[in-house]
C-alpha cells in the first residue's frame, strides 16, 4: 500500500531533476511501476488545471 507520505517523496524527488524512477522507487520503498504511476496522475492532473 502506498502513503501519502511515499507519494510526496516520490514527486518532491522527481520535481528535483536528480533521480530517475528506479531511484525514487528504492528510496522510497515502493516499486518502480507505482512510482510511474504516481508521476503519470500528477502530469494528468496538471495539465487539467
Amino acid at each position: 500500500m502506498t502513503t501519502v507520505i511515499q507519494g510526496a517523496a516520490a514527486i518532491t524527488l522527481w520535481r528535483s531533476g536528480l533521480f530517475d524512477t528506479l531511484e525514487i522507487a528504492h528510496a522510497t520503498g515502493l516499486s518502480e511501476p507505482v512510482v510511474v504511476i504516481i508521476l503519470d496522475a500528477v502530469r494528468a492532473a496538471e495539465r487539467c488545471e
